[in-house]
């Protein structure tokens, strides 16, 4: 009982959108460390409910497609379906009942569009990718960069050049790396999404050339975090250069879905997860350097 117990809990942590969940966390913890906002409990909590609620619903909508690709996450998923309806109602009521007591308008109707379009994500905008390609790999990549601008929404910060030069270098990094992390995990999708119709990277072109790309990109836009970086400051520099070693996490879980193992998905999926860890290396790194 225990032993179902437990493995009820991991599966729900890693299958069930709480992992995936936690990167849209890191992504508002590390452009606020960047940004130098601090920030409370209360946005993480918002934030974190928000994107829950996400997952839960795509999964939700496409649990019939997703058993031809993850049925250890649909059957996982198949266990709490039928109360899934209320988990959301409830959800959203706590939500909103946050967003009125914590949040600005700004922030409000910020979050309110966001939950918005990605309820509306697999009920219509995914479809889209049938006729577009790569319309769901951008429109979802899109959604996490915009991430990066609800601190300053959500605490009103008033924003000067500098400001300004480092949330547009953090936002096309965030969009960049969120794309690499749609095309990388489109592969496991592979099935689904031809079935569906869908004009993914990995449909057009291969999965050896996904990973030839989604390989550049994982190199190329550290590179370029680091390189704009530079011409803000050297605290700025120093505090995030430890991300340098994402790639090379990133390249171990590519080699692993390669393998054919898939818990190189699963580690995919947390791409965001691991800016968090590596920027918090890098505030050791000032601490030592001061």
């Amino acid at each position: 009982m225990i032993k179902k117990f437990f493995k009820f809990i991991i599966n729900e942590f890693l299958y069930n959108g709480h992992f995936q969940t936690l990167g849209s966390l890191s992504i508002i913890i590390f452009s606020s460390i960047l940004l130098k906002i601090k920030i409370t409990w209360d946005i993480l909590l918002i934030v974190y409910i928000a994107f829950y609620l996400i997952y839960l619903h795509d999964r939700y909508q496409n649990i019939d497609i997703d058993s031809l690709t993850n049925q250890t996450r649909s059957q996982h998923l198949k266990i709490i379906y039928k109360y899934i309806p209320f988990i959301l109602i409830i959800g959203l009521f706590a939500l909103l009942t946050l967003l009125l007591y914590f949040s600005n308008k700004q922030s409000i109707l910020f979050v309110i569009l966001i939950v918005l379009f990605g309820f509306l994500y697999p009920i219509y905008f995914k479809k889209l990718t049938k006729k577009i390609p790569l319309f769901k790999n951008f429109y979802v990549a899109s959604v996490f960069a915009l991430l990066v601008l609800l601190p300053i929404i959500y605490y009103s910060v008033a924003i000067n050049n500098t400001m300004a030069k480092i949330l547009s270098i953090i936002f096309l990094f965030t969009f960049i790396r969120a794309l690499m992390m749609q095309f990388f995990l489109d592969i496991k999708d592979f099935e689904g999404d031809k079935k569906l119709g869908f004009l993914t990277l990995c449909i057009l072109r291969g999965k050896d050339e996904v990973y030839s790309i989604i390989n550049i990109i994982n190199f190329l836009s550290i590179i370029y975090l680091l390189y704009f970086l530079t011409y803000i400051s050297n605290e700025l520099l120093l505090l995030s250069m430890p991300i340098i070693l994402l790639p090379l996490w990133s390249s171990y879980y590519f080699q692993l879905t390669k393998k054919g193992n898939y818990l190189g998905f699963v580690l995919g999926s947390g791409e965001f997860v691991y800016w968090l860890i590596f920027i918090y290396l890098g505030e050791i790194l000032i601490r030592i350097m001061s």
